[in-house]
């Protein structure tokens, strides 16, 4: 297929082929990373935004599994999926992207499945019904349900979440990091509606926005192919369209604003009110910057260091860290179970520990040269096991076993060592 053009290829860690494509027709990216192994995995990628806490980028994601243009039924990818030889299929939402999975046997069943994935993320039916069913409504007891609710219900008051939206939101002010992408339980009951569904999927479920991401043994020709049907309708939709789509803006193309820095307070419901928690949150290198890699690297160095190890500086409570890889990257630390009389103590503890903590005597580098007084022992005066091998055929016969008596052609393998074991092979013989 000649419309798609090569932009660039490489090889990961200088083993794995990887290769982008771009179709000229419809703009939609495909990358094919060919590695070893028979499980060809499939990552469909799109860039979303959020401009409220009406969490469409989640919704949507919900509403793209109940059916589509030419497969209008609620369920039929993941039955479609398990014909291909995928176990079903998945999906999250992040901040800045939402992204399809799945994973099949062989790219017999991947190239089979491709056109009908892309054509729920592409052309889904978004019903009503399927909204009030999938999203939110009131049940016949009176309480407030649907799949998406009740997943936000169950998390949105928690420690974590909860500090981690004020977080955001000081970090990130009046940008789409500082929004809840999942939705706030208010707004899925008041404000959130199919219409802004369908806008929200107009403005980002675009083909020139669609990444097509496969790694496996798969081959690119093939995968143009399954795509043609898929372009087709595009295309065919687009000359139908009796209004000019909208001029595509790629988003996360601006860099957010400058923080609102200082300490917030934050309360969330608890069985108990014993324990807390403490964040710290500090803007990282920009990603627009060329030296960006190299200091991410060094970041996530220092946090291996701080954090990770048992005699890590940091190692004084239960403690977790994350780097967050947005436009203006987002370094945070998080100390859990701090008693509640103690999270002062522990917020000034922490910040002061890693510079005016002496390095134990197990922390120390070792004197130049100690290592290499040490001698190197030679390996061929290894005292390596003996083993001894006798077969149907063999002579002298094996002393254990009678071999011959056997119907089978068999190899009897003996080792002495410390602890016993018993190995057998047995063949067919031809």
């Amino acid at each position: 297929m000649s419309h798609f053009k090569l932009i660039s290829s490489t090889k990961a860690s200088d083993i794995i082929p990887v290769s982008k494509y771009v179709s000229e027709k419809t703009g939609i990216t495909v990358i094919i990373a060919e590695v070893e192994g028979p499980v060809v995995d499939g990552y469909f990628c799109l860039a979303t935004e959020a401009n409220d806490d009406d969490g469409l980028p989640h919704t949507l994601e919900h509403l793209i599994f109940l059916g589509s243009e030419r497969y209008p039924y609620k369920g039929i990818l993941d039955l479609a999926a398990n014909r291909c030889m995928a176990h079903g299929t998945n999906a999250w939402t992040d901040v800045d992207h939402t992204c399809y999975t799945v994973s099949t046997a062989g790219d017999e069943g991947m190239l089979t499945l491709l056109p009908i994935y892309l054509d729920h993320i592409l052309f889904p039916t978004l019903t009503e019904h399927g909204f009030i069913t999938e999203v939110h409504h009131v049940d016949g007891d009176g309480e407030d349900a649907g799949v998406v609710y009740c997943e936000m219900q169950g998390r949105e008051n928690t420690a974590d979440s909860r500090c981690d939206l004020q977080m955001q939101r000081a970090m990130y002010p009046n940008s789409g990091y500082s929004f809840e992408t999942g939705g706030i339980m208010k707004n899925l009951r008041e404000s959130t509606d199919n219409t802004k569904v369908r806008d929200f999927h107009k403005k980002f479920y675009r083909p020139e926005n669609l990444t097509v991401i496969l790694t496996g043994q798969i081959q690119a020709a093939d995968v143009f192919k399954a795509l043609a049907v898929v372009e087709d309708d595009i295309i065919a939709k687009a000359s139908r369209a009796v209004e000019q789509p909208e001029v595509w803006v790629k988003p996360w193309t601006t860099i957010p604003p400058t923080p609102h820095y200082g300490e917030m307070k934050v309360e969330w419901p608890a069985d108990t009110e014993d324990c807390g928690q403490v964040l710290y949150a500090w803007r990282g290198p920009l990603l627009t910057e060329d030296s960006s890699q190299k200091e991410l690297t060094a970041v996530a160095i220092l946090l291996r260091y701080l954090c990770e190890t048992a005699s890590a500086p940091l190692q004084i409570c239960v403690i977790s860290y994350n780097l967050r890889e947005n436009i203006a990257t987002c370094i945070t630390i998080q100390l859990d179970n701090i008693p509640v009389d103690k999270l002062e103590q522990a917020k000034e503890e922490a910040l002061n520990v890693a510079a005016t903590r002496e390095p134990s005597l197990g922390q120390r580098e070792p004197p130049a040269g100690t290592l290499a007084a040490v001698p190197i022992p030679s390996c061929s005066d290894l005292k390596c096991h003996n083993i001894t091998t006798w077969s149907s055929d063999s002579s002298p016969p094996c002393p254990h076993l009678d071999l011959k008596e056997l119907p089978l052609y068999a190899r009897v393998d003996s080792l002495k060592t410390n602890f016993v074991y018993v190995s057998q092979l047995i063949t067919l013989q031809t």
